[in-house]
């Protein structure tokens, strides 16, 4: 009859379980800290639109580069979350 290898002894179990525990709280403390910076740079974008409608002149055009690098700095975000992509068992 041949050796189970794939059974796990308690203790190993254990370690198992800690581990992944750990790996899901990071996970999961990461997504939350990207979806409130992702909440805060929308809100960021809400006020300069603001203000871009109630400026006028050179003001105007400062509200206008604000909200274009508003723009880019969320397609960054969001282009960097994407493209590196959280591997499970890092």
């Amino acid at each position: 009859m041949p050796l189970q290898t794939d059974k796990l002894t308690p203790l190993e179990a254990a370690q198992n379980g800690a581990s992944s525990f750990a790996t899901n709280l990071l996970l999961n403390t990461a997504l939350n800290e990207t979806l409130k910076m992702v909440e805060e740079m929308r809100l960021q974008g809400q006020q300069l639109l603001k203000g871009f409608k109630e400026s006028e002149g050179d003001k105007k055009e400062e509200f206008k580069t604000a909200i274009s690098l508003n723009i880019k700095d969320r397609k960054f975000l969001l282009e960097t979350i994407f493209i590196n992509a959280i591997e499970k068992d890092v």
